[in-house]
């Protein structure tokens, strides 16, 4: 059985980064490539926030594959193709192209991936809803665009997408926006230095928004009480904008009210994700050099979502500088004076990146749906039965898990955790953090669970309805 210093899981920005920085301080490494994890980390960080780049470059796998190669001629054991199956002390357990493989290593590298975060609404369960991130990926990969549409949530995305669907000629019918007038001035308020941090995306938000109102296109900012109607697909948006009720009709509909990390992978290495009040979803957590609670086990440390590829490549030097000190290949001093630079500029994207968030927030009411919403797409449970469960005595995830089946679907609970979380929180009057996680595991009968691009009931018929 072959023997690394380091084993990092993921093969994205931050793991390759992190490869090149511990060759460099004399580690023996092996990289396990998830390619959907690189694709993705590209879509959620910068297509998704820049329509200007989305509409003129398609997504270039060759790019990948030309960093890899760059990484094997460095000595670094490359593995493509390969799902994690489980971190068991110092062995690493993968699949890759049908095959089983296992690795020892003296510390492991998880690269968390990145996904939006789930918006469950009244009717977001019907065919031609779908988020924005699997928009965008039908335009770059299959060449189809969103006829139609309306744009529902908060966030750069959805002006970048209105941007985007408006020069391919198929100019969207509205954008209704859940964020308000007082987030805007609120985040200010509360973050004055960190409105200079984020003068690009502000920038780019100004030439997305003249774009949009020189084209005709309706914004309702502010909106609640939002409902997607139809019998067999989606018919129209129903929702309140000021003391007015407004019903859009349109054929599609594009959800999207943030970008979360996914925590998936915790289900094979046996970490347990604990709730984040800043973002407001589940994240593993590790102290300010990525270490875990496991001694062996490290992350790609970072309180928020990063906000473009340069911030993940910083994030994965640091990383491989601490492990490198652990292994005494390089000085406590040593690894102070290269780190110092890397975290100021990864602390620069942070304030960027929060003030965003604080200007567009989560819709509240997708946070904890009404009881007729499913929050578990993939099992079907609605917020009724959670509740239920709740008024039964559950207080813990596995309580509601064993009660309703919740998270027992194809991504072990990746995806409803959170709303779950909060819902089961709010009816029981406990915290999140009290509620917890669901325990990890792998989904019943299916491998464990890995990143997807999106779900595709998201994107194909059949995907049911909301009551």
């Amino acid at each position: 059985m072959t023997q690394f210093d380091l084993v990092i899981v993921g093969g994205g920005a931050a793991g390759q980064s992190a490869a090149l920085e511990a060759v460099k301080r004399g580690l023996s490494v092996a990289l396990l490539v998830d390619p959907m994890l690189a694709e993705n980390q590209r879509l959620y960080t910068e297509a998704l926030h820049s329509p200007f780049a989305a509409d003129r470059e398609r997504y270039d796998a060759s790019q990948d594959q030309s960093a890899i190669a760059s990484l094997q001629a460095r000595q670094v054991y490359v593995v493509p193709d390969a799902q994690l199956r489980s971190v068991s002390g110092h062995l690493v357990g993968y699949d890759t192209n049908g095959m089983r493989g296992t690795l020892r290593a003296a510390h492991v590298l998880l690269e968390t991936g990145l996904m939006e975060r789930p918006m469950p609404l009244p009717g977001w369960t019907l065919p031609g809803v779908m988020t924005i991130g699997a928009a965008l990926r039908l335009m770059q990969h299959g060449g189809l665009a969103a006829k139609d549409a309306v744009l529902v949530g908060s966030g750069l995305p959805l002006y970048s997408m209105a941007v985007s669907l408006l020069r391919l000629g198929c100019p969207p019918v509205a954008l209704v926006e859940t964020q308000t007038a007082s987030d805007l001035w609120g985040a200010v308020k509360k973050n004055v230095g960190s409105v200079i941090a984020a003068h690009r995306p502000a920038r780019r938000m100004i030439q997305m928004l003249i774009e949009i109102r020189n084209a005709g296109v309706p914004r309702y900012v502010g909106a609640h009480d939002i409902s997607l109607l139809g019998d067999r697909s989606v018919e129209s948006v129903h929702f309140r904008h000021g003391r007015k009720l407004r019903d859009m009709p349109c054929t599609n509909v594009l959800l999207h009210h943030g970008v979360v990390k996914d925590v998936s992978v915790s289900s094979a290495s046996g970490l347990t994700p604990d709730w984040s009040a800043t973002e407001r979803s589940f994240d593993l957590k590790s102290d300010a050099w990525g270490r875990t609670v496991a001694s062996n086990i490290w992350l790609v440390a970072g309180d928020r979502v990063p906000t473009g590829i340069p911030a993940l490549q910083d994030a994965g030097r640091v990383a491989a500088l601490t492990i490198a000190y652990e292994l005494r290949k390089v000085s406590k001093s040593t690894r102070d004076r290269a780190a110092i630079e890397i975290r100021l500029a990864v602390a620069s994207y942070g304030r960027a990146n929060g003030f965003v968030d604080q200007v567009f927030p989560p819709y509240h009411a997708a946070l904890k749906p009404k009881d007729g919403v499913t929050v578990c797409r993939c099992t079907g449970v609605k917020a009724a039965k959670i509740r239920q469960a709740a008024a039964l005595g559950a207080r813990t995830m596995s309580d509601v898990r064993a009660f309703s089946s919740a998270g027992d679907g194809s991504c072990g609970g990746a995806m409803c955790a959170a709303v779950v979380a909060q819902t089961l929180a709010e009816f029981s009057r406990q915290s999140v953090e009290d509620v917890g996680s669901f325990t990890p595991q792998p989904a019943p009968g299916s491998q464990p669970a890995v990143t997807l691009p999106y779900d595709l009931n998201m994107v194909l018929p059949g995907g049911g309805n909301d009551d």
